[in-house]
Order: structure tokens, then C-alpha cells, then sequence
């Protein structure tokens, strides 16, 4: 290879650093979005799966409560929250416990509203 010739290929390997810099870095949302609509990625009957939980219109991740109580899910979004709940589960595999239990009777103490919730 002759001096032009390496000339050359530098050039062009530098032009491809300087691109690839230029560009702004895709953020962690900007990355699910493009996963979860993409057309390559098939279609699931299963709730849990990305595109069922992901909403490509207007950018939305479902979060189903039963993902940290513990119930059964059959995708239905606009189910009632309230169910029994008892579960145990490791923070981050550590000895950390995590412990859900409810609903429980709460008495909101500024409004003595009571209230159900998860303890």
C-alpha cells in the first residue's frame, strides 16, 4: 500500500469516528420505543409480552401492579387493583425481603378517609 493509499484509509476511518460522535446517543425510552413498534418483532397473545404492555402512539409503558403483588394478569388493563395479595420476594437477590400483603383498612390521618391498601 503506497502513501496515498494509507492517506486515504485514514481519512476515511476518521470521517467514520467524527460521524459516529455527531450523533446524539439513543436514550434507554428512544430504544424501547423502537423495539416494542418495531414490524420485525413478532406479535404475542401473552399480556406480558412488550407489545401489549407498550403503547407506540403516545409512548406508553403499562406497568401491571401484578408484577410486585404477585396475581395472576390476563392483560385486561382496566381490571379493579384491589385483590389479595401475599407475597415475598428478594431484593435484587439479596437477603433484603420484600413482603406485600393486603388490602388492608388504612385510616388516612389528615382526612380520616379509610381507605384499602397494600401493606
Amino acid at each position: 500500500m503506497n502513501y496515498i493509499q494509507c492517506f486515504l484509509v485514514s481519512a476515511v476511518m476518521i470521517s467514520i469516528n467524527i460521524n459516529s460522535f455527531a450523533k446524539e446517543p439513543i436514550t434507554k425510552a428512544e430504544a424501547l420505543h423502537e423495539y416494542a413498534c418495531s414490524n420485525q418483532i413478532a406479535r404475542s397473545d401473552n399480556p406480558w409480552h412488550i407489545t401489549n404492555l407498550y403503547n407506540c402512539s403516545t409512548n406508553e409503558l403499562y406497568i401491571p401492579y401484578q408484577l410486585w403483588s404477585g396475581a395472576q394478569w390476563n392483560g385486561d388493563k382496566q381490571a379493579p387493583c384491589m385483590h389479595p395479595a401475599d407475597r415475598r420476594s428478594a431484593l435484587n437477590n439479596s437477603s433484603n425481603e420484600i413482603i406485600v400483603k393486603g388490602p388492608i383498612q388504612w385510616i388516612e390521618p389528615e382526612t380520616g378517609e379509610e381507605l384499602e391498601v397494600w401493606e
